[in-house]
């Protein structure tokens, strides 16, 4: 089906209720972007490894960083497709894709430490740190490096 490149971009929608999504192994493939791939036309920068200056994050700061930005094999595919709409001289950069449970977790432990070190009190930390990045953990106890942080 061809693509009417004269429609204007559609409204955003709401992202309300993201938190209650449910992260679930969905056993589709994981193909790795970039231009030494089948996806020349991608290029990634691994932010949570530290690749680049322009990482908020030190190398090895995020347990179960990867270097290589992954995507589902259906996700790879439209990036794909989006990517041959761009004039020859452009490229499709993607910072965020598939990530490790283990990273969801580094993330929140990250942003939960920066709040308790701006001085937020303990107790109000977890509902806080909710708001951007979303917590794997029971909600009726905060990460270990936060409590160790707050004491």
């Amino acid at each position: 089906m061809p693509i009417d490149l004269t429609r204007p971009i559609p409204e955003l929608r709401s992202v309300e209720g993201w938190k209650h999504v449910p992260i679930a192994e969905c056993g589709e493939v994981l193909i790795p972007l970039g231009p030494n791939t089948a996806h020349r036309r991608i290029v990634t920068d691994s932010i949570y490894v530290g690749e680049r200056a322009s990482s908020p994050y030190r190398r090895g700061q995020l347990d179960g960083a990867l270097l290589t930005v992954f995507a589902r094999a259906e996700v790879s595919h439209r990036l794909s497709r989006a990517a041959s709409f761009l004039p020859p001289e452009h490229v499709l950069i993607v910072w965020d894709a598939y990530r490790p449970l283990s990273v969801q977790g580094a993330l929140f432990d990250y942003y939960a430490d920066q709040l308790v070190s701006a001085g937020m009190k303990t107790e109000d930390v977890l509902e806080a740190a909710q708001k951007f990045v979303r917590c794997l953990r029971s909600t009726r106890q905060l990460p270990l490096r936060t409590i160790r942080a707050g004491q």
